[in-house]
């Protein structure tokens, strides 16, 4: 038995759940998720909000570079061409970098523990995977939409939870996809809901100002965090 030390400073009191092994399936409503997602926001809105809006800004600087430079009049037009599509490149992993640390913070809100802003930094050992499956999945809606629109949303949505798969379930890109596809399998119709709903957010959060915009941003990470735990079953989101 492990010696506990009786005269120890008592420890924070942080309750996070380990989802070590999957549970059943959850019942869930889009109603129910949104409603649960802005609860979280207002709980940690310092993290989910602000950690999002840092996400933003350091995806967008690569891309900005080029644009700068030309409208400062540093390079021409073909150069900055030349120079931002590489920088372009770069924000794009950068983002999916950052993909991964907002996947796991979420996921700690949506499961009783308490989010930081340092968190969306830590998702660097699944980035590679993350951006195998972002490609394989981008093939698939195309393939979709070769064949028909509709095709293409039901492969967006069937492999819609395959990023948290990789993070959270330490899937490879193909095994993600494929336990998204499955976990999804009766769900698209309610993600479509749910999605159309956070349309209806987001654009509520560009009438105030274009400030609500990040809140709506969260609301509808918090959502689908909590989607995913749900089908899942990997944790249940905790009482709110």
């Amino acid at each position: 038995m492990d010696y506990v030390n009786p005269y120890a400073p008592p420890q924070a009191n942080i309750h996070t759940i380990t989802p070590e092994h999957a549970g059943a399936p959850i019942p869930w409503s889009p109603g129910e998720v949104l409603s649960e997602g802005w609860t979280l926001v207002k709980r940690h809105w310092p993290a989910l909000v602000i950690g999002l809006f840092i996400v933003q800004i350091l995806s967008m600087i690569p891309g900005q570079v080029s644009t700068i430079l030309k409208a400062t009049g540093a390079v021409d037009d073909t150069t900055a061409t030349v120079i931002g599509l590489p920088l372009s490149l770069i924000g794009m992993i950068i983002g999916v970098y950052l993909q991964g640390g907002v996947i796991k913070m979420y996921l700690t809100a949506v499961r009783g523990g308490t989010p930081q802003l340092g968190d969306i930094f830590s998702g660097g050992a699944t980035t590679g995977r993350l951006i195998l499956a972002s490609l394989l999945t981008g093939f698939a809606i195309l393939g979709g939409m070769l064949a028909l629109i509709v095709g293409a949303f039901i492969v967006a949505f069937g492999f819609m939870l395959a990023p948290y798969f990789v993070v959270d379930a330490g899937r490879g890109p193909v095994e993600a996809m494929r336990d998204s596809w499955r976990a999804m399998k009766g769900n698209k119709g309610k993600a479509f809901v749910l999605s159309l709903a956070l349309f209806g957010v987001a654009l509520l959060g560009l009438l105030a100002c274009g400030v609500g915009l990040f809140v709506a941003m969260a609301v509808g990470q918090a959502a689908f965090a909590i989607v995913y735990t749900r089908i899942s079953g990997r944790t249940a989101p905790a009482r709110l």
